[in-house]
C-alpha cells in the first residue's frame, strides 16, 4: 500500500468491530473450519489443524470444534513417543473434558488408560 507523505494509512477494522454473523453465517464458518481442519488431519499436519481449531475456538466453543480439536491432539500423540506423547495425550484429555458427551467421556477413559 502506498501512502502519500503526511497521510495516515487506512487501518482495517479489528475483528471485534466486525459485524456479528447470523446463524447461517456461523454455521457456514463452522463447516468451513471443520473442513479445513479435517484436510490437515488427513495429511498428518496436526499442528496446522490445531491452529485452525484453536482460532475457531476463540469465537465458537461448539461440540464439533472441541471434539475435532481433541481428535487432533489424540492423533498427534499417537505419532509421538515419550514425554511429547504424554503431553499431547493430556492436552487431548483437557479438551475432551470441556465436551459434555458420552463420546468425549469414552475418549477420556481410553486416553487415561494410555497414560498408565
Amino acid at each position: 500500500m502506498v501512502v502519500a507523505p503526511g497521510a495516515t494509512p487506512a487501518v482495517a477494522p479489528a475483528a471485534a468491530d466486525a459485524p456479528e454473523l447470523d446463524k447461517a453465517g456461523k454455521k457456514a464458518r463452522l463447516k468451513q473450519t471443520l473442513s479445513t481442519a479435517e484436510k490437515f488431519l488427513s495429511r498428518g499436519e496436526y499442528e496446522k489443524a490445531i491452529q485452525v481449531l484453536d482460532t475457531a475456538r476463540a469465537v465458537d466453543t461448539s461440540k464439533d470444534i472441541m471434539m475435532q480439536l481433541g481428535q487432533a491432539y489424540e492423533l498427534w500423540s499417537e505419532q509421538e513417543t515419550g514425554s511429547k506423547q504424554k503431553s499431547l495425550t493430556r492436552k487431548a484429555i483437557e479438551v475432551y473434558k470441556q465436551v459434555k458427551s458420552a463420546e468425549a467421556k469414552a475418549h477420556i477413559a481410553e486416553l487415561q488408560e494410555r497414560l498408565r
